[in-house]
């Protein structure tokens, strides 16, 4: 907590965290439009790790490309405009379906899955077909090679090993706080899925499902933070 600005009962600083799909552009960007309107004096901070703002963005691959047309992968206050030859049928209709009701503010039977499935581009499906794409539990530990599994013991080569994030939520920087828990995951209010029900003051964005609509997508967190923001202001 740091001094803050106008009312002295509520001299605050709200930190929002970088580390989760686009949560602190998205609440930073909530938050200074509720400062322009002046209907909060609150200030923030927006933590990033690298040396400069964007976090794991600006460490993204030459090669990366979007995997549905630029329109769906829009921030809030910028829009991505789609490029020429983009066709929107490349969103399959479960994603379509999850996207106009996170847009409604309504609940989807199809779930974050109904978004996660757009991920499967060309070179991804082509290597499933051919059984070069194959499922396992989580490797024991890196080798000089490639990795090991302890039981039963394997050690298979690796070209590369590429670390993805997304899967579970890394919540060891808040060990120390007494959580209340379901399912392994921190409880959070019905009224406002991404607000803790132990600490009115901490609010969990873009982790998943259980802490707002998609909020682990591009299209989903955008609609949780402003939820957040509008509550916290």
């Amino acid at each position: 907590m740091g001094p803050g600005e106008g009312d002295p009962a509520r001299q605050s600083r709200l930190v929002v965290p970088e580390g989760v799909v686009a949560v602190d552009p998205d609440a930073g960007y909530y938050l200074q439009c509720a400062r322009r309107r002046r209907t909060t004096d609150l200030t923030f901070a927006l933590l990033d790790p690298g040396p400069g703002p964007g976090g794991a963005w600006s460490a993204g691959w030459d090669t990366l490309q979007l995997f549905s047309p630029a329109g769906f992968s829009s921030l809030p206050g910028w829009p991505m405009p789609d490029r020429p030859g983009e066709s929107r049928l490349r969103q399959p209709p479960a994603a379509t379906a999850r996207v106009r009701a996170v847009a409604l503010g309504e609940t989807s039977e199809y779930g974050v899955g109904g978004l996660g499935d757009i991920v499967m581009v060309p070179p991804v499906l082509a290597a499933r077909r051919r059984g070069d794409l194959e499922a396992s539990l989580v490797f024991d530990r890196l080798t000089p090679s490639g990795v090991a599994w302890d039981d039963p013991p394997h050690q298979p080569d690796a070209d590369a090993v590429v670390w993805c994030a997304g899967f579970r939520p890394d919540l060891r920087h808040l060990a120390g706080l007494p959580l209340t828990r379901r399912a392994g995951l921190p409880a959070t209010d019905p009224a406002l899925a991404s607000r803790s029900v132990d600490h009115p003051g901490l609010f969990f964005l873009g982790y998943g499902d259980w802490c707002g609509p998609a909020s682990a997508t591009l299209i989903g967190v955008g609609a949780t933070a402003r939820a957040t923001v509008d509550a916290i202001t």
